[in-house]
């Protein structure tokens, strides 16, 4: 395999060549070896994707994992034993090579992450050491992210090339925190009001269809969401748009939502009253459980609460049945596009901001992380 004078091997560039040189230059004795290329345009996936799935990645979902496995087996796909040597040699240098090169901003206060942003950081974390890049955490308040400060002179000396907005404590302007042409940049949160950036996030609308659907399913028909407004502009509006498509075309009875400032909020037990709910819908557990004590002080417990967004408990177990919108997943894809963002030099803020969205799985009670089953 030749190269041009100067012209770095990277290990995209081996993989590319070494997929050409198999697929045109079969050995006269053997069948032409199948790809990881060739598996990705069967399975409608990226080569990486395949690639990590062939690993058993934990950024990749157990069902894609089998799902490509499957394909895999059934192509009649072998790792070639002299690629696989090359791919290891070229991720061992990359390692030194871009270390420390992405970094993470929030303005949450260092080890006060919500269980979302935790486990979002944690999958970005993963999969940035996986592909062989560094990952730094940087944490900045809401002053520093109010103007220009030292941070663009801290990044560039640490040789950071790739930035990932996590989630933020607050919803925030940040177009002048950084020279942002200066970096590729990926979102994980709606939060950033200025700039526009590509971002990953989760499927709202979906998320929420599908949690009406299986409540449906249980035989409820007067299902009512609670929901602060700020939080639903900040989605979109996605959280009362599926949810009155839903109540409207879906079978059930056409509850209005209850749109509030904040929660818990005086009018929602007159609310359930009015309507005679028998589900209702909230944000997340933590609003659940403020919506559970009003129901008990109007003697109204026994209606069942559901959530936008379940988060599990710091051993891992989900107490409320609801959407889990995986963020560990959120996180590994968010940090999978910022890497070939850095590898093509993508940089500042795009034209055409473009936005992938991650669907979320239903959870029943009692779940935990490790035996959860998926229902899409």
């Amino acid at each position: 395999m030749e190269r041009a004078q100067g012209s770095p091997l990277t290990a995209t560039k081996a993989f590319e060549l070494y997929s050409i040189t198999i697929v045109s230059a079969p050995t006269p004795d053997s069948a032409p070896r199948v790809t990881i290329r060739q598996i990705a345009l069967a399975a409608k996936v990226s080569p990486m994707t395949v690639s990590l799935s062939l690993r058993n990645h934990p950024s990749i979902s157990a069902k894609t994992r089998d799902r490509i496995q499957k394909l895999a087996t059934k192509l009649g796909y072998a790792p070639d034993p002299v690629v696989a040597k090359l791919m290891q040699h070229l991720r061992t240098q990359r390692v030194s090579r871009l270390q420390a090169s992405l970094c993470g901003l929030t303005t949450f206060p260092k080890g006060s992450h919500d269980a979302f942003a935790s486990r979002v950081i944690a999958g970005a974390m993963e999969t940035a050491r996986s592909l062989g890049y560094g990952f730094d955490l940087v944490h900045i308040d809401e002053t520093e992210a109010a103007a220009a400060t030292r941070l663009q002179r801290r990044l560039r000396n640490r040789g950071v090339e790739g930035v990932l907005l996590l989630p933020l404590a607050s919803p925030l302007k940040l177009t002048e925190l950084l020279r942002w042409a200066d970096f590729s940049v990926m979102a994980t949160t709606l939060s950033v009001l200025e700039p526009h950036f590509h971002c990953v996030l989760p499927g709202h609308f979906h998320n929420t269809m599908l949690l009406c659907r299986q409540l449906t399913a249980a035989g409820h028909r007067r299902i009512g969401l609670v929901v602060r407004e700020a939080q639903d502009r900040r989605v979109g509006n996605n959280f009362t748009a599926a949810f009155c498509w839903h109540n409207t075309f879906g079978g059930t009875v056409g509850v209005p939502p209850l749109v509030v400032d904040r929660l818990p909020h005086t009018s929602f037990a007159g609310w359930v009253k009015t309507h005679r709910l028998d589900a209702i819908v909230a944000e997340t557990e933590e609003h659940a459980a403020l919506l559970k004590t009003e129901l008990r002080k109007a003697r109204l417990a026994d209606r069942p609460i559901a959530t936008c967004s379940s988060r599990p408990d710091p051993v891992g177990r989900f107490n409320t049945p609801g959407v889990y919108e995986d963020p560990v997943q959120i996180g590994a894809s968010a940090v999978e596009l910022l890497a070939r963002m850095v590898m093509s030099s993508e940089k500042g803020v795009p034209e055409h901001p473009r936005t992938t969205l991650i669907e979320g799985t239903w959870i029943d009670r009692p779940k935990t992380l490790g035996t959860l089953r998926l229902a899409r």
